[in-house]
């Protein structure tokens, strides 16, 4: 059986939103990305940037 997936909407601003995505993700059991935080790794990577942040979820210290 497939985990449900969901949509989360936010009217936090982006960096407040992006500091919370950890806690966020241990609330849920998901991970969780933001779009802005999607867009920024996806450039990061097209432009031979591997580096890793921790602090903003998943996406940014794993991938």
């Amino acid at each position: 059986m497939q985990p449900a997936t969901s949509t989360v909407s936010t009217r936090r601003k982006a960096g407040q939103a992006a500091r919370s995505v950890p806690a966020a993700e241990m609330w849920l059991g998901k991970p969780l990305i933001l779009i802005n935080t999607a867009t920024w790794w996806h450039a990061l990577r097209a432009n031979g940037i591997e580096n890793h942040m921790e602090g903003f979820g998943r996406l940014l210290s794993g991938f």
